[in-house]
């Protein structure tokens, strides 16, 4: 079993304490923090809500599971694929919210 940082410790702690989101890459750090019924974020899930914002396009992350998800994060096909859906659903609610407020 990996240990445990004290940085990554101390993440716990601050965000158990302030009710906070925890941006976790790695697995089981992300797995910890939901035992101590902490919410936890990963890089696609900042992807995504970014897209909602407006501040990426779907490109963005398309751009990011090439370079991050091949090649650092080791996405499998799947998850690569889920993502992306994720991601085109986020788009055309977007559209649809941009041409309702133009009529």
């Amino acid at each position: 079993m990996k240990t445990l940082s004290r940085a990554d410790a101390e993440t716990l702690l601050f965000a158990a304490e302030k009710a906070a989101k925890v941006l976790a890459d790695e697995k089981a750090l992300s797995n910890l923090a939901r035992m101590f019924g902490l919410r936890t974020w990963n890089i696609w899930t900042v992807q995504l809500e970014s897209l909602g914002k407006g501040h990426v396009q779907v490109s963005d992350i398309e751009l990011a599971i090439k370079e991050l998800g091949e090649k650092r994060h080791k996405l499998k096909q799947e998850q690569s694929e889920r993502i992306l859906e994720a991601a085109m659903h986020i788009a055309c609610k977007q559209k649809g919210k941009r041409t309702d407020s133009t009529l």
